[in-house]
């Protein structure tokens, strides 16, 4: 058995972001990966080694404790596929950034709400289905992250809003406004409210930006700003819970602080913390007007690194994690 790694000891960096006290209530959510390994081990293997370590860890420690799920966790256990989507909407000359932002983001969620595979019955039949298929052991933690929010009535609307918001920080925006819009963005990353929208998608977004020029800028730090830059690249523009994860453990879901379980490398669940830290930072350092007050607070949220069989062999404590950027 390898012995678990104590968590890694940073100098406390210097930040305009506010650091919240812990708080009464701690969540926990299970990458796609981690979720597959949990709820198809046989006799629930990994679902015991997972409590056992957990406990061991004691990175649930907290007055209220639960699971939360979110839409795209949800979409992706139960394999449910969508057609892509196209949004013809052209900027008005003289309009905002921010409005056409969710000029566009609108105009994709009333798209994305009427797919029929995103229709509530639909998905609570999927998840149905992909129920039967496991072990019994299985069903408890199942029922936790997938049945009982497919029986919501609201849920189509939930993940319409989520996917509509995640189509519109990735479009690409007219050659003319893309820095205004690119600023406008970087707002976003500041301003409290929709703590359950991921702001992951606009880091990446600002990092490629940063990337393209800081190995020339910095070449003594090429190598690193090379690593991070590797762990920021996702898989593919469907890669919607890998963005999640990050967010809600920097900065929480609804007030609560989260441990993720996640079977990413050691090395990639760093440098995403750090630049992620990192780019929120820097769009602080760049909005003078904007009150710290505003910005939003980072949580006491911990990624734990597991392998498939449930072991934890790394922990991360978002807070004590420097910045890259």
């Amino acid at each position: 058995m390898a012995t678990l790694d104590p968590p890694p000891v940073f100098p406390e960096p210097s930040l305009r972001l506010r650091y919240a006290p812990p708080a009464s209530r701690r969540l926990m959510i299970l990458d796609t990966n981690m979720m597959q390994y949990a709820i198809t081990s046989p006799g629930g293997a990994v679902i015991h080694r997972l409590n056992a370590e957990i406990d061991k860890a004691r990175i649930a420690e907290a007055d209220e404790f639960g699971f939360c799920m979110t839409p795209f966790q949800l979409l992706e256990v139960l394999g449910t596929k969508l057609p892509d989507i196209g949004v013809d909407i052209r900027p008005v000359k003289g309009q905002p950034p921010l409005e056409l932002f969710y000029q566009v983001v609108e105009a994709a969620r009333v798209k994305i709400a009427t797919l029929a595979e995103l229709a509530q019955p639909s998905l609570a039949a999927r998840a149905r289905e992909r129920r039967s298929f496991l072990p019994e052991e299985a069903h408890d933690l199942f029922d936790m992250c997938i049945t009982t929010p497919c029986a919501q009535p609201d849920l189509t609307d939930q993940i319409a809003s989520a996917l509509a918001w995640d189509y519109g920080v990735k479009r690409a925006f007219p050659k003319a406004i893309a820095a205004d819009v690119e600023r406008a963005l970087a707002i976003l990353l500041l301003l409290p409210g929709q703590s359950h929208l991921s702001r992951f998608r606009i880091a990446k977004r600002m990092w490629d930006g940063f990337y393209a020029k800081a190995r020339n800028w910095i070449p003594d730090a090429a190598p690193g700003i090379q690593a991070a830059n590797k762990a920021m690249q996702l898989k593919t523009r469907r890669d919607f819970l890998d963005c999640d994860i990050y967010h809600l453990a920097c900065f929480g879901w609804f007030g609560a602080d989260v441990t993720v379980l996640t079977c990413d490398p050691p090395d990639g669940i760093l440098n995403r913390i750090s630049v992620y830290k990192g780019i929120v930072e820097a769009a602080a350092a760049n909005a003078p007007d904007v009150s710290e007050e505003r910005f939003p607070a980072l949580h006491v949220g911990i990624i734990a690194r597991c392998e498939p069989t449930g072991e934890i062999t790394h922990i991360f404590p978002v807070q004590k994690i420097p910045t890259i950027a």
